[in-house]
C-alpha cells in the first residue's frame, strides 16, 4: 500500500504536479528531520530486505538488499547479472558473468551522503522539498558543499519512521527509485557479503 501511494506521488513530483512540495524547510522541520535520521542511525544497524528498483528509463528490477550501518551496502540484483556493493570509500558495480567490475567514489554520488562513517546530520546536509502526509513524510537531501553532484529523497513510513523508499537523483538529472519490501531489522549479514569477487579487475577509477 505504502510503496504505490509513495510511487505515484514521485511520479507527480517529477513532473512538477505536487503542490504540496514545499521547497524551503522551518528550523523546526529540519530539528524533525535530524532528530528522525539519527534515530534510524542509531537504532537500525542491519537492514535486509527485498528491493524494487525503477530506472530512470522505467525499467523495474528486483532483488536482494543488504546494509549495515555505517558505511556498507549490497544490491543484488535478480539474475546475477549485477551486484553494487559500497564499501569504504568505493561505489562497486560488479558483474558477475562478465567477471569484471566498475567503481565510483561514494563520495560523488548522491547516495555516498549516507553512507559515510562519520555523519553529521546537522553539518553535513542541506535539507528541502519537505512533504508530510498522514502516515510519511518525504525530504530531498543534498551534500552540503557538494550539491552538484545530486540529491536524494528520502520517503519515511509508518508511526516509527522506517526508510521504505528513495530516489536518487544524479548530477545529469537522472533519476533512480529504490523501494524496500519484506524488511528485517539487525539481522547478523556475512561479512562477505560487502566484499567484491576475487576476479575483480577495474576498467576505470573516477
Amino acid at each position: 500500500m505504502y510503496f504505490i501511494k509513495i510511487f505515484f506521488l514521485i511520479i507527480l513530483s517529477s513532473a512538477g504536479l505536487m503542490q504540496s512540495v514545499q521547497a524551503t524547510i522551518t528550523q523546526q522541520q529540519e530539528k524533525k528531520i535530524i532528530k528522525i535520521l539519527s534515530e534510524y542511525y542509531k537504532n537500525v544497524r542491519t537492514v535486509t530486505s527485498n528491493f524494487i528498483h525503477i530506472t530512470d528509463k522505467r525499467k523495474q528490477l528486483s532483488g536482494k538488499f543488504y546494509m549495515q550501518i555505517p558505511g556498507k551496502i549490497r544490491f543484488e540484483y535478480a539474475g546475477g547479472g549485477l551486484n553494487i556493493v559500497g564499501s569504504g570509500s568505493w561505489l562497486n558495480l560488479d558483474y558477475p558473468k562478465k567477471r569484471k567490475a566498475t567503481r565510483y567514489p561514494i563520495s560523488a554520488t548522491p547516495l555516498g551522503a549516507l553512507l559515510s562513517e562519520d555523519i553529521d546530520f546537522r553539518k553535513d546536509f542541506i535539507y528541502s522539498n519537505f512533504v508530510q502526509k498522514k502516515g510519511y513524510f518525504i525530504v530531498e537531501v543534498r551534500l552540503r558543499g557538494k550539491e552538484e553532484i545530486g540529491s536524494i529523497d528520502l520517503f519515511f513510513v509508518g508511526k516509527n519512521n522506517e526508510l521504505r523508499q528513495w530516489r536518487v537523483i544524479d548530477a545529469q538529472g537522472k533519476a533512480n527509485i529504490i523501494a524496500l519490501t519484506d524488511i528485517v531489522y539487525n539481522k547478523s549479514i556475512k561479512k562477505s557479503k560487502f566484499f567484491l569477487n576475487d576476479y575483480v579487475e577495474f576498467n576505470n577509477d573516477r
